[in-house]
């Protein structure tokens, strides 16, 4: 009796086992990209130039999560690279400004959450998924660091010090974009369910506001990337800060993770192929 016992008990193990590399296996993976495309030297760039650069590095982003689009270059940039789906911020209301998410998937849910007033905030869509579940996108932008200085060239120009007092804010608690990441997974869940957060942060990672959405979500950047990997590159000093991030509920793995160091505008776009597990 206790043979037969133990037999039935290694197969109940073994067939946990099978279930388990079977949801992994038969788990969706798609590619999405982040890309803060304006500029703030100049004209924002052309839907042609952003076409260009996404067709020059492959095949479209299953999901394109876009900040500083105007929505005719948004509607003209859906046309060309064929998206089926897609939703920007003006339509649904003027309160948050040239925010925007294109999808090869079909959208619904659409949600504004606005921190200031046509600054920052971030644009929410649920993309549904070949199995038929949704995959909550969030596309962000933070406010920006004000009362920053920028050469005749549009980089921005600061001094040691500048750079201090910059990073001793944004390391403490009291500052915008704390409260902006607050309010974010408030919305988003603590932790949310197949959930991507992914735009413009306007602050470095080990800032108060990334380390507030990290108690939470996963950053996709590998750990030896996140120190080296800039994203912002109109800035007159040799380092290049990381601004830019794809975050993501536990139940995602990431599978690759890029940023593209070529841009018409100021900031590189973010890669990720991610595996939604359940």
């Amino acid at each position: 009796m206790a043979k037969n016992q133990k037999i039935n008990n290694f197969k109940i193990f073994y067939f946990f086992i099978f279930l388990s590399l079977s949801s992994f296996c038969n788990a969706q993976s798609l590619s999405i990209m982040t890309w803060n495309t304006g500029d703030s030297d100049r004209s924002l760039p052309k839907a042609s130039e952003i076409q260009a650069l996404i067709n020059k590095n492959g095949q479209n982003p299953d999901i394109l999560i876009i900040q500083e689009i105007f929505y005719n270059n948004y509607s003209s940039l859906k046309k060309r690279l064929d998206y089926k789906h897609g939703i920007h911020s003006a339509q649904i209301s003027q309160n948050l400004k040239n925010l925007a998410i294109l999808s090869s998937f079909e959208l619904s849910g659409h949600e504004l959450i606005v921190f200031s007033k046509n600054i920052s905030g971030a644009l929410k869509t649920e993309v549904e998924m070949p199995d038929k579940k949704k995959l909550k996108v969030y596309c962000v932008h933070f406010e920006y660091i004000k009362n920053k200085s920028r050469d005749n060239n549009g980089y921005v120009s600061l001094s040691f010090k500048d750079i201090i007092e910059i990073l001793a804010k944004e390391v403490s608690c009291e500052n915008p974009r704390k409260h902006e990441a607050e309010k974010l997974i408030e919305k988003a869940g603590k932790p949310g369910q197949r959930t991507i957060i992914a735009g413009d942060f306007n602050t470095v990672s080990f800032s108060s506001s990334v380390r507030t959405i990290k108690k939470f979500y996963s950053d996709a950047a590998p750990i030896f990337k996140r120190l080296s990997s800039g994203t912002y590159k109109k800035i007159s000093f040799p380092i290049k800060p990381r601004i830019d991030y794809i975050f993501h509920s536990p139940d995602i793995k990431i599978e690759a993770f890029k940023i593209i160091k070529e841009t018409p505008g100021d900031h590189y776009p973010v890669t990720a192929k991610i595996k939604v597990l359940n």
